[in-house]
């Protein structure tokens, strides 16, 4: 029983780190596109205009 019990806490800590750190990669991520957008979208206003 203890280690069935075990086995759950510890792929539920798995999925929960696993969530974290995707949440982290994502939030990274945006924020250096949002910085590459805003030089894009100032580049492509340029043009456009």
């Amino acid at each position: 029983m203890s280690e069935a019990l075990l086995q759950t806490i510890t792929g539920f800590s798995i999925v929960v780190l696993t969530l974290l750190l995707l949440t982290g990669i994502i939030a990274i991520f945006s924020k250096v596109m949002a910085k590459a957008n805003a030089k894009n979208n100032q580049g492509v206003e340029d043009e456009n205009s």
